[in-house]
């Protein structure tokens, strides 16, 4: 992949909030939905996600290659012998670019091992005061993957009493509606207002029961390059 820097049209000095004003931007030009194409969007998704993950390790790894390069241009008498004593070898022929259902996989498939890693805990979290009281109920999914372009996600709370449990969450990202379920059983829409701040794994959804207990669900924002009306894991 291209330096990320690059493909955000950003210095290796940019903030983290410079990254983030840069990205939307750039998504807001080149979403499927405003008529750019899923190869630059999948890419800038990249690219973006490589810069929120590891920003300090990203502008190591651009000065790392830069120097390469310097070095790999500066002539030497060892170096001009052998390139005439060697002979020219075929170029290996590029590898051609992925198709739109290729970059949409490649996309889903680091989406899930990152959202694995959420939901085993294996993140930053915020500290937390005092641990929560176990929960009883039967919560699903235990990750909530919603895209700002597309449809909500269900969350379905199951069990006894569970028409008691009460959801609680950030309402400056997201919008909850408490939906119709069978009894012994309670469900909610959850769909994203807009981006969620960093970093991944930061934001959760609280599911409160009436003993007392409560669970957190990670939320995790993924953007889908699809303009089909739906999203994989929000549909």
């Amino acid at each position: 992949m291209r330096d990320p820097f690059e493909v955000l049209g950003l210095p290796s000095s940019a903030t983290r909030d410079e990254v983030r004003a840069r990205y939307r931007e750039l998504a807001r030009q080149h979403h499927p939905d405003a008529g750019g194409g899923t190869e630059r969007m999948a890419e800038i998704n990249s690219a973006y996600d490589l810069l929120a993950r590891d920003l300090e390790g990203c502008r190591r790894r651009r000065v790392e290659v830069k120097a390469k390069a310097r070095t790999a241009n500066e002539p030497s008498p060892s170096r001009a012998r052998t390139r005439t004593q060697t002979t020219s070898r075929p170029r290996p022929r590029s590898t051609p670019a992925p198709t739109k259902q290729e970059g949409r996989t490649i996309q889903w498939k680091d989406w899930l091992a990152r959202a694995r890693t959420v939901a085993s805990g294996k993140h930053e979290r915020p500290a937390a005061s005092a641990k929560p009281a176990a929960i009883k109920l039967e919560i699903s999914p235990s990750i909530l993957a919603l895209c700002r372009f597309h449809g909500p996600q269900t969350l379905k709370v199951s069990g006894a009493d569970a028409e008691g449990a009460r959801l609680v969450f950030p309402t400056t990202h997201m919008d909850v509606t408490r939906g119709p379920g069978l009894p012994g059983e309670q469900r909610f829409s959850v769909r994203l207002k807009g981006s969620l701040p960093g970093p991944e794994g930061s934001v959760f959804v609280v599911v409160r029961a009436p003993d007392g207990g409560s669970r957190r669900i990670p939320v995790y924002e993924f953007s889908c390059p699809s303009n089909e009306g739906s999203c994989a894991f929000a549909s």
